[in-house]
């Protein structure tokens, strides 16, 4: 399959007593069959999808936005689409219709001020899913969810702009905890 480089440096992976840490220059990161686009690829995707929003007044926070991506199964991200994360059941009976491949990108996004929290109180304002078997230079997405909205493309659409002008009103929507665990 392919794979993608992580670059570290060594101040990221700190020191611990009585065991030494050497410098890392690089992981290789194997990706399943089949994924054309890559982490920074995808995050590139979502974070130009949040722009056009911006651009748009779509979305109202005037701050610096903090963006994770990582890639997941399709079916366990629907599987942890759930009330218990504080999601509201409109967005949830969303996600849990969509037909998604084996595979998604999702790019979390939020705030400083939502995330610079200990990690039982992180929260997020919502995420795009991209295929990891898109074209990497398309602008193209899954799914998106912005605080009250949610957008979603067709298997035969090509054109994500047409997409982001058919909004669908979430109601009771919130902030929500993050997909995975967060080292705090």
């Amino acid at each position: 399959g392919r794979s993608a480089a992580l670059r570290y440096s060594s101040s990221s992976l700190g020191r611990q007593k009585k065991q030494e840490v050497f410098d890392i220059l690089a992981a290789i990161v194997l990706l399943p069959p089949h994924v054309n686009c890559d982490g920074l690829r995808a995050e590139a995707k979502g974070i130009r999808v949040l722009h056009w929003l911006r651009r748009h007044n779509l979305i109202k926070q005037n701050t610096n936005l903090i963006v994770r991506t990582f890639l997941l199964a399709s079916n366990e991200f629907k599987e942890k689409m759930d009330t218990t994360r504080g999601m509201s059941e409109s967005l949830v009976f969303r996600y849990r219709l969509l037909h998604l491949p084996k595979y998604v990108w999702v790019t979390e996004w939020t705030t400083l001020e939502l995330w610079d929290r200990p990690t039982a109180d992180k929260r997020i304002l919502g995420e795009v899913l991209v295929d990891p078997t898109s074209n990497p230079y398309n602008l193209d997405f899954l799914a998106l969810h912005v605080p009250n909205l949610f957008y979603f493309m067709n298997p035969d659409e090509r054109d994500a702009q047409s997409a982001l002008r058919r909004p669908l009103e979430i109601g009771n929507d919130k902030q929500y905890t993050p997909l995975v665990r967060v080292a705090s």
